[in-house]
């Protein structure tokens, strides 16, 4: 798993080159990031729509332990991505390099359900409210407290399906 190294707008009717539109645009960003740094398979962004929670994008039954790019520990399998905290923070991008501080797109909940409401229109509204994980934190990765709205840069956590 890895925090992209760049951020992106949701939309952004001003700069179509520095955002994402809905869900298979932001899967298509992590699938840039991690060819560019030469990783295999397939990545998904782990974010949330009013239609599917971000863990349901995930196998649960293919998933075994989680690891960030460093190969630090994430959680031990499905199950303990998902309860609310994570053994390691999500502090590098897909280059091997630390992130500090800042914001990933989640829309989801700390379980990673869908927070209602707050998807930035299922990721295609450049305004209104969002949720957003906080980088380097394992309690709040996936909801950093706060108003957060869908402008201003932020990164996509991204994870392989393989």
């Amino acid at each position: 798993m890895f925090v992209t190294s760049t951020t992106y707008d949701v939309n952004n009717p001003n700069d179509a080159i520095a955002s994402f539109v809905g869900l298979a645009g932001a899967d298509a960003r992590c699938q840039e990031h991690a060819a560019s740094a030469s990783r295999a398979g397939t990545w998904k962004a782990i974010i949330s729509t009013s239609q599917i929670d971000a863990k349901n994008r995930f196998s649960a039954t293919q998933m075994g332990k989680v690891f960030n790019v460093q190969n630090e520990l994430l959680a031990h399998d499905y199950d303990d991505l998902w309860d609310g905290e994570i053994l390691t923070p999500v502090l590098y991008d897909e280059n091997n390099l630390a992130k500090t501080g800042g914001g990933a797109w989640t829309g989801s909940t700390s379980l990673g359900e869908k927070s209602a409401g707050n998807m930035c229109g299922d990721w295609v509204s450049y305004g209104g409210p969002v949720v957003i994980g906080h980088v380097g934190t394992t309690a709040s990765w996936l909801v950093y407290s706060g108003s957060f709205q869908c402008t201003g840069g932020r990164g996509l956590y991204c994870m392989s399906c393989n």
